[in-house]
């Protein structure tokens, strides 16, 4: 937890927007790489899937509002992680970040279906996911 609090405070807010920056810019080859190799239109990677399928924008609205508070709710664990570092114990701010990762976690597997539709076209099965969330939780807990 040391190292991650003098990381912290080490990191300038011009190192942060090179690092969004360079982050964006890393995202926007990707999409122009796949989108090559895969014979796949660019417009497909940008574009809201509602919108490329022509369908009613309110299917999947519960899902969309339940990948919404994974989001706020990852994002108030990691603004409050960085508003107590070195502040409190390390029990108790290490808690906050992992709470955070795991939050993050399950907010991409939601949005990008991991468990649902990538392992499972993998061939491996939905129960073996749902035993690594138990077992992130139980060591989240302890």
């Amino acid at each position: 937890m040391d190292l991650i609090n003098r990381v912290i405070h080490k990191f300038s807010k011009s190192s942060f927007a090179l690092l969004i920056f360079g982050f964006t810019i890393i995202l926007l080859v990707l999409v122009y790489v796949f989108s090559e190799k895969l014979d796949v239109p660019v417009r497909y990677f940008l574009a809201d899937p509602l919108s490329i399928f022509d369908v009613n924008p309110l299917i999947g609205i519960i899902s969309n509002l339940g990948i919404l508070l994974w989001c706020a709710t990852a994002s108030v664990l990691i603004f409050t992680f960085l508003l107590v570092i070195g502040k409190v114990e390390n029990k108790k701010a290490s808690f906050l970040f992992y709470a955070a990762l795991l939050t993050g976690f399950l907010l991409f597997d939601d949005l990008f279906m991991f468990h649902d539709r990538i392992l499972t076209s993998l061939g491996i099965d939905e129960k073996l996911m749902y035993g690594i969330y138990v077992i992130l939780f139980g060591f989240l807990i302890y």
